[in-house]
């Protein structure tokens, strides 16, 4: 026989590359990271190898020398008072080079520390004064609570020549009209149906909702519509579940010998048919449809053979308008063969009962 190898391929575990340059510090001055990085790759692993073990990057700090601050003004003070009131004086400000002051090597500021301005040269200033306050305006809201403001000018005299505007503000604001607004109603959402007292045979079930969302209040209007809906609910007739009747007797053997099968048969349950008092009161047909309340399927025949047997059921005795049913019905029960079953044919033809035959 020819020799099988073995041609599975054997794990190779990778393994770290050396560790590469390290990279540019990523600032100049002031402190910063450099990094160096390494690969998975002499070999990479395979063949379901081990992958390598530890990081592929590592860093360190660099450049941790200050970097060079140039110094910068503070801002300005104040000035200092004018020397004279009117007429032309001077007054001074000053600034500080600390904002920040020159460090590492650093440029010092540039410029004055001091400066001088003339000031006061025009005339002397007049003050302004207000003007009395004018009339109240509208009302900014009917209702619920408004403002409505009046307005005063500081023009008595006018400001002139660096004289100092008008102290406090030029609008003065009450409220008006602080009577609540007319609050109209609204409905709130409609709750879930009521269940249905019934599961069958008809009744009515409603649902609400409320003038409350929000309720009218301060004159405000009425809800528009019926708080109460009704509905009619379970409308269907009442269901009657089927009966087994009795099992017919054992069919003849498939075989005279050596084993065969032979099977009972079971009949179809018999179906709900309306009695004249369930149709009258669900109003769903016609009087006359209630002579169909009588017919049942097929029973079995004499001395234990299964034939083409009626099995007639006539429920109650009803006498019906002659518009509405072609004959008097008379009480007609039939709980035993076909032979006796025939002598009420005449009867079954004269009320034009339809007759269900079920062949096997």
């Amino acid at each position: 026989m020819p020799l099988t190898w073995n041609t599975i391929e054997c794990a190779v575990d990778g393994l770290w590359t050396e560790w590469r340059d390290w990279e540019p510090c990523s600032v100049s001055c002031g402190g910063g990271i450099q990094t160096s990085r390494r690969s998975c790759t002499n070999p990479e692993p395979a063949f379901g190898g081990a992958d390598c073990e530890g990081d592929s990057v590592r860093s360190q700090s660099c450049n941790k020398k200050g970097c060079p601050v140039d110094a910068n003004w503070s801002k300005w003070s104040s000035f200092t008072p004018c020397t004279l009131s009117c007429g032309g004086g001077t007054h001074k400000r000053s600034r500080t080079c600390t904002n920040p002051p020159p460090k590492f090597d650093g440029e010092d500021c540039i410029g004055e520390s001091d400066e001088v301005q003339p000031c006061n040269i025009l005339p002397c200033p007049v003050n302004g004064g207000w003007s009395p306050f004018g009339r109240w305006g509208s009302c900014s809201l009917t209702c619920g609570g408004g403002i409505q403001d009046r307005l005063r000018a500081c023009n008595n005299p006018l400001p002139a020549f660096g004289g100092t505007p008008c102290d406090g503000p030029d609008v003065e604001s009450r409220f008006c009209h602080l009577f609540p607004c007319p609050v109209d109603g609204k409905w709130t959402r409609w709750s879930d149906w009521d269940a249905c007292p019934v599961k069958c045979g008809g009744a009515t079930q409603a649902r609400l909702r409320s003038c409350t969302n929000p309720s009218p209040a301060f004159g405000g209007a009425k809800c528009i519509g019926e708080r109460q809906q009704v509905q009619a609910c379970n409308a269907h007739p009442c269901g009657v579940d089927g009966n087994w009747a009795r099992w017919k007797s054992w069919g003849r053997c498939s075989k005279s010998c050596g084993g065969g099968k032979r099977a009972e048969h079971e009949p179809a349950p018999t179906p709900h048919l309306l009695t004249v008092a369930e149709i009258v009161q669900e109003n769903k047909m016609k009087l006359s449809l209630a002579i169909i309340n009588h017919v049942q399927w097929t029973a079995t025949g004499p001395r234990g053979k299964t034939g083409a047997d009626v099995h007639v059921h006539v429920v109650e005795e009803h006498s019906l308008d002659l518009v509405l049913a072609p004959a008097p019905l008379r009480r007609i029960v039939d709980r035993g063969a076909l032979g006796r079953a025939k002598k009420h044919n005449r009867a079954i033809r004269m009320s034009r009962v339809q007759v269900t035959e079920k062949k096997k």
